[in-house]
């Protein structure tokens, strides 16, 4: 049996951000849309978007 594949962890990882985003916003009261791979946000509220997702 082969091990975990790094694209499936990679698919999972991103899956779990976009979440937690999502969610976030939800609470926030801030419009996001998932958008493939990657939170769609206002102008006004991209820097949001980047703090939220927790990445550098």
């Amino acid at each position: 049996m082969e091990g975990i594949k790094f694209d499936v962890i990679a698919q999972n990882l991103e899956g779990r951000i976009l979440r937690k985003v999502i969610l976030k916003s939800i609470q926030e009261h801030i419009f996001a849309l998932p958008i493939h791979d990657a939170p769609a946000v206002e102008l006004d509220q991209m820097c949001w978007a980047c703090d939220a997702s927790g990445l550098p």
